[in-house]
């Protein structure tokens, strides 16, 4: 008892010393040496409109196969006379065969197919489907959108959602995405989406990116990158809303513009 007496007593007495004696300060921190981010090239100034459209000139732009095969059909007669429309393809249009191969061997995922389903049913050509998964009040959902070529020539975003692979949104033909103004078409669609319930900006929400764009009897005259988001792709037709990101009267600029914001964020 005596002994812990003690100890107890020297504590006592010990505590207004440590207590008085504020902790050594940390030696000064060399400041913090952060690289420079690299920034991408300044863009041109936007121009005015191109009143001489030509198929050399749209097959010279890199743009997606199908805003240049349509940019070409709707071409007056007089500006591709005689000369060939084939479209070259890109790296996007298609994997090269050695590339199938190891290294190169393509990510195979981990789920078991359970059959073909189809998403619509009409006599337009669909293609360029985008597709994502996410779960909803506990339900998994998957959303399509795609482009749908309406009378033939003119491209559309159209979008369906399901939940058993079997009942489709707007069946048989989808549903249209809304346009923004002064656009009259639209393709080249993107799905991305936050899949989280409770974190980060706007949870659950799906987004799909593309560029709409106007064709004039001489071209090309209006073009917009273009987001559509919903918080809730099982609600309907008019779940969709739309933002305009970038916008131009000069389409040129605009959509190359946009390809070359694509190749930047790919570094």
């Amino acid at each position: 008892m005596k002994n812990l007496a003690c100890l107890l007593i020297l504590n006592l007495l010990a505590l207004p010393v440590f207590a008085a004696t504020p902790l050594q300060l940390p030696s000064p921190l060399p400041p913090l040496r952060i690289p420079q981010a690299a920034h991408p090239p300044p863009r041109p100034p936007a121009g005015l409109p191109v009143l001489a459209w030509t198929s050399q000139l749209i097959e010279s732009l890199n743009l997606s196969s199908t805003v240049t095969l349509d940019l070409l059909a709707h071409l007056p007669t007089v500006a591709h006379a005689g000369v060939a429309t084939q479209i070259t393809p890109t790296w996007s249009d298609a994997i090269a065969a050695g590339r199938t191969t190891a290294p190169y061997r393509r990510i195979t995922p981990l789920a078991t197919p359970v059959g073909p389903s189809a998403a619509v049913s009409d006599t337009n050509q669909d293609i360029e489907p985008s597709i994502i998964t996410n779960r909803f009040s506990g339900v998994g959902r998957t959303t399509t959108v795609f482009t749908k070529f309406i009378s033939g020539s003119i491209p559309f975003h159209y979008w369906t959602s399901t939940t058993d692979y079997v009942n489709y949104d707007g069946w048989p033909t989808g549903y249209q995405l809304p346009l923004p103004p002064n656009t009259t078409r639209s393709s080249d669609p993107l799905l991305s989406e936050n899949p989280y319930t409770y974190s980060g900006a706007f949870p659950l929400r799906t987004y799909c990116s593309g560029v709409a764009y106007d064709v004039g009897v001489n071209g090309a005259t209006h073009s917009a990158l273009t987001v559509w988001y919903t918080d809730n792709p099982g609600g309907g037709p008019s779940t969709w809303n739309t933002t305009v990101v970038e916008q131009d009267d000069n389409p040129v600029l605009a959509l190359v513009a946009r390809r070359a914001d694509r190749s930047l964020w790919r570094k």
